[in-house]
């Protein structure tokens, strides 16, 4: 089980990654770049309930499969941000 600051630091590695990913699709191409906008749009808001998540735990208890839960909706997204290309 996680820490909250070990939680913290994965959920801003996954946002970080993600976003520049979806920078990555905007320079390469340049005609998708309002789908790209609201897909950074979109894990700006995973990121806000997230860390609002994080920020109400209040033992190790809540944070529970947290971990997880970030990977699996990262994953999402970032299958989301591929979906771009095709």
């Amino acid at each position: 089980m996680a820490s909250i600051r070990d939680s913290k630091k994965l959920l801003k590695q996954t946002v970080n990654h993600l976003v520049d990913e979806a920078y990555n699709v905007q320079i390469e191409m340049p005609n998708l770049k309002d789908k790209s906008d609201a897909l950074i749009d979109r894990i700006l808001d995973f990121h806000d309930a997230s860390l609002a998540h994080l920020n109400d735990a209040t033992s190790k208890k809540d944070l529970r499969g947290f971990s997880e839960e970030i990977e699996q909706q990262g994953y999402d997204l970032f299958q989301d941000i591929m979906n771009l290309h095709v």
